[in-house]
């Protein structure tokens, strides 16, 4: 009797589902307590070896299961992460990895998330859940956006990434990042070099909205913007007085969307992907 085509698919399926993570050949992970956040400029990874100093474990679990949780392509989709105890917002670590000609999206991806399970026997599982979010749309009549002009940003490929920077040599401008600087009163100006409106929404954004940001303009491509608008100012002081009018100018972001990009955001409600830890330890010593 021939087998149901199900159950050719199941069989299929399960073996693929049962291969174990690939892992590093030599890792370490130690706890630093000197540090108190990344001061140094972020380092260029490079295949073989992954060398990050100074990072919570929070921010692994960003790194390897929401940006590159399959390795490949980075994910710019935003996913809240929920559960865990405080320290792994507060404790830092640093990590030193290595797997002879590994590519970096591995690395950083499906081999740290082996090495963070067994140091830390970290166990996660992906949901979803409806929340109040803002869709990105073309206000009309059309958008104000440039393309991005050939040779203004260089393409991020971690299977072919730049060589390391010589001491003094600048930093190269990569496509999809973003300058921020404070111009005083509360007031930000943000350029960006070959972005999509899927990073727009998914990774810049939702700092400065308060909500997820879904990318429903239709741009496909890369665009190259400045724009400026007003933040939020928070102050350490209860005393502290707001600034008068004659202090303040500028826009808040939902105008300058529109006027200076031709962009929109409206309210909704949509899923959202959400990162759950269901169980963490203290780090396992190396």
């Amino acid at each position: 009797m021939n087998a149901h085509p199900l159950a050719l698919t199941l069989l299929a399926i399960v073996p693929a589902l049962a291969q174990p993570k690939p892992q590093f050949d030599v890792a370490s992970i130690k706890q630093n307590t000197t540090c108190q956040g990344r001061k140094e400029k972020d380092q260029i990874p490079h295949p073989g070896a992954l060398t990050v100093p100074c990072i919570t474990l929070k921010e692994l679990v960003q790194l390897s299961y929401v940006m590159f949780p399959n390795g490949g392509a980075r994910n710019s989709e935003k996913v809240d992460i929920t559960g865990g105890p405080t320290w792994m917002d507060s404790e830092y670590f640093d990590l030193a990895a290595k797997s002879d000609g590994a590519p970096v999206d591995r690395m950083v991806g499906p081999m740290l998330q082996s090495l963070l399970e067994e140091r830390f026997h970290l166990q996660v599982h992906r949901a979803s859940k409806e929340a109040p979010v803002y869709l990105l749309t073309v206000a009309k009549p059309s958008t104000k956006l440039q393309p991005t002009k050939e040779g203004s940003c260089i393409v991020v490929d971690l299977s072919h990434p730049p060589t390391p920077l010589a001491p003094g040599q600048p930093r190269p401008t990569f496509c999809g990042s973003r300058s921020m600087q404070g111009k005083g009163g509360g007031l930000m100006l943000m350029t960006a070099y070959g972005m999509t409106m899927a990073q727009l929404a998914g990774e810049r954004l939702p700092d400065f909205v308060g909500r997820p940001v879904l990318d429903h303009t239709g741009l496909s491509g890369m665009f190259d913007f400045q724009i400026e608008f007003l933040v939020e100012l928070r102050r350490g002081g209860g005393d502290a007085k707001p600034e008068s009018a004659a202090e303040i100018s500028g826009v808040p972001i939902f105008t300058a969307l529109q006027q200076q990009l031709g962009l929109k955001l409206e309210s909704g409600k949509a899923p959202v992907p959400v990162l759950v830890i269901d169980r963490v330890e203290k780090l396992t010593q190396n």
